[in-house]
């Protein structure tokens, strides 16, 4: 018996262990959003994010939504390819500002191990392009849409009716070349 392919085996499946493991040892077993962003341990999803999608200075401030979901997007999209990885940031993002916490429904959203296209309320084409955004009334929504809602590029339905968003449109909605359907009525603007 070869002991030292048996300490290589036994070395590689301890290995892989520990890099699968490490994510949900890092947050606990938790992978909602953090105040610690892990933009140290993923700095492809960083420069990725920054300044396309969002500012350094917003994604930098600690506490902001932009800084408490970089963490949650880091661990979960490292084999996502980039279209996937900015999708995953805008809705965590809308998440974050809106309360998402205390969504009366939202199944799946913030799950680690759940693409975007089985969120609740989310509809993707065959690209995985997130085409329908439709959040039922009532479902305690409180804040506004965050600029970053306009890179959800496949975007053709945006209907929040009923809920409480106040605030300004984002300055720059106009860029969602595709949508078609936006309803926004009975909230605050």
């Amino acid at each position: 018996m070869d002991l030292c392919g048996v300490f290589t085996g036994i070395f590689l499946a301890a290995l892989l262990i520990l890099v699968i493991s490490l994510p949900i040892a890092l947050t606990g077993g938790d992978m909602r959003p953090t105040s610690a962003p892990m933009h140290w341990n993923q700095p492809h999803v960083y420069s990725l994010l920054v300044p396309r999608i969002t500012s350094a200075s917003d994604m930098n401030k600690v506490g902001s939504p932009q800084y408490k979901v970089l963490s949650y997007v880091a661990i979960t999209s490292i084999l996502d390819e980039p279209a996937m990885v900015i999708q995953k940031y805008v809705l965590s993002v809308i998440y974050s500002f809106n309360n998402g916490d205390n969504w009366h429904r939202k199944r799946h959203w913030m799950s680690p191990d759940v693409t975007v296209c089985k969120w609740e309320f989310v509809i993707c084409d065959d690209n995985g392009g997130i085409t329908n955004l439709t959040i039922p009334r009532n479902n305690n929504i409180q804040g506004f849409l965050p600029e970053e809602i306009v890179h959800l590029t496949s975007l053709k339905v945006l209907v929040l009716t009923g809920n409480k968003l106040f605030g300004t449109l984002p300055q720059r909605i106009g860029e969602l070349t595709n949508l078609e359907t936006l309803c926004l009525d009975q909230n605050r603007y």
